[in-house]
């Protein structure tokens, strides 16, 4: 399945550069010097037309020349060739070489796209994506580029979205939420992680069934205020995280706003900046039951508007610093602190 996809990428990169040479006919009655797409033909049979190579030579024939593609461990996909110009792809990468000698005629590198993998925007499956942070460079121009402004995951309306073992390293968004014309998304994470990001998890808007997010990893580095949850003042829905650990020297662990409820249970905090709260509430409902605050500075700030709030269960490195502005309903008790 990988390769069929890789495929497809690259014989839309090749259609792209040659579409004033290649036609329909071409690849319905192709030269039996080019391969033009994935199985060589429409008829599939994946045998090339040439008759220099038959059963009686085969045993003879030696390597003329060997390409690597540069920053490249495996290549997981056919070539196309087309007029003596062999095009191979690979991970936004597009290199033409000539068949011939192996000489590289041109090469092109796309930068990642702004966005990723995206939900409730099309009928599609939604892929399992991410990426692997050991390729990366953090000084190249591609690297900062995607910190400041690539959005890894992007949910709109999907209906118990099923996510499982999914990973994001550099991006300025890790996972987003948002609103689309035909609604907002609810589902179960398991397993997900956000690393290296500006918010590791972003939530514009969710369903009132709820984001449920378990056995989360995410840090949050990059950029202005990097913060690894923002709950925006457009949300009205539930998001829920459990089991989960948010580490990293961010500002803070999450900002809550909106009208919804956002709770976190069994969740560890370890790091965030000594002059603001690791989890501030301007508004909404608010749940933190047995969680592990980790650093003796502010923990919890309530804003005015904060409608509900529950702090039980939790244990601080500290006195318990818990600033509560709300006047409304806010219940704290059963904590334990060093």
């Amino acid at each position: 399945m990988r390769r069929e996809c890789v495929t497809a990428a690259l014989l839309a990169c090749v259609v792209a550069t040659t579409a004033a040479q290649v036609t329909d006919r071409n690849l319905l009655e192709p030269d039996s010097q080019d391969w033009l797409m994935y199985s060589g033909t429409y008829n599939s049979h994946r045998h090339s037309l040439l008759k220099q190579v038959t059963p009686a030579n085969v045993a003879r024939l030696q390597a003329r020349w060997v390409y690597h593609m540069a920053g490249q461990e495996t290549i997981q996909a056919v070539p196309v060739v087309y007029h003596g110009v062999m095009y191979i792809s690979q991970f936004n990468r597009l290199d033409a070489i000539d068949a011939r000698s192996g000489s590289i005629v041109w090469q092109y590198q796309r930068p990642p796209l702004t966005r990723g993998a995206q939900r409730g925007r099309s009928p599609k499956p939604f892929p399992h994506a991410g990426s692997g942070h050991g390729r990366w460079n953090g000084r190249s121009a591609v690297y900062q580029w995607q910190t400041q402004n690539a959005e890894a995951f992007i949910f709109g309306r999907a209906d118990w979205e099923y996510v499982l073992n999914t990973f994001c390293f550099g991006y300025h968004v890790g996972y987003k939420f948002v609103r689309t014309g035909t609604g907002e998304c609810n589902g179960n994470f398991l397993g997900i992680g956000a690393d290296d990001c500006n918010r590791a998890v972003l939530v514009e808007q969710s369903a009132i069934y709820g984001l449920l997010i378990t056995n989360g990893e995410f840090t949050s580095f990059h950029g202005d205020d990097p913060t690894m949850v923002e709950v925006m003042e457009t949300n009205s829905g539930v998001v829920r995280f459990s089991n989960s650990a948010f580490w990293g020297p961010c500002n803070q662990i999450a900002k809550i706003a909106g009208q919804g409820t956002v709770g976190f249970s069994d969740c560890t905090f370890v790091e965030w900046r000594k002059d603001c709260a690791a989890i501030q509430a301007s508004s909404g409902s608010l749940l933190i039951r047995g969680c592990d605050f980790r650093r003796n500075q502010p923990h919890i700030s309530l804003g005015q508007s904060v409608d509900r709030a529950v702090i039980t269960g939790n244990i601080f490195t500290g006195p318990a610093q818990i600033q509560n502005a709300s006047t409304k309903v806010v219940q704290v008790g059963l904590n334990a602190a060093l």
